[in-house]
């Protein structure tokens, strides 16, 4: 299928330096993927262009993640964060209701429960 999003779209959210031919790219990379994992989920093309839209705009982000140092004493070190990317795949995720966004491109928290006991009294009454 062709893209349903496109450079002027994205370029209304995201400012880059990016040429049209790479963001076409990222475009047609968010096109295939929203293809392939949403496609059958029912949504309408208005809906399934935004999701492209701020998929794309979030591979964009991807393409230059920002490094962020942190230091401590005599340990220092260095993430890669983009409170950005982070923004454009929260809103592609909250126009799908089906949580496959959410499920590959954020990580989930989780959710396991844990038991522990704690003190002097404590016994191990597990098999």
């Amino acid at each position: 299928m062709a893209p349903r999003t496109t450079e002027v779209d994205v370029k209304a959210i995201i400012s880059t330096s990016l040429t049209t031919i790479q963001i076409n790219t990222f475009i047609a990379d968010a096109a295939l993927w929203i293809d392939e994992e949403l496609l059958d989920e029912g949504y309408s093309t208005p809906r399934l262009e935004l999701i492209e839209r701020y998929l794309a705009c979030a591979l964009i982000r991807l393409r230059d993640l920002g490094l962020k140092t942190a230091k401590f004493d005599d340990m220092a070190e260095r993430y890669q964060v983009d409170d950005e990317m982070t923004e454009y795949l929260t809103r592609a995720a909250a126009f799908d209701s089906s949580g496959t966004i959410r499920r590959y491109f954020l990580a989930p928290a989780d959710l396991r429960q844990a038991q522990y006991r704690v003190g002097a009294r404590y016994v191990d009454d597990t098999p």
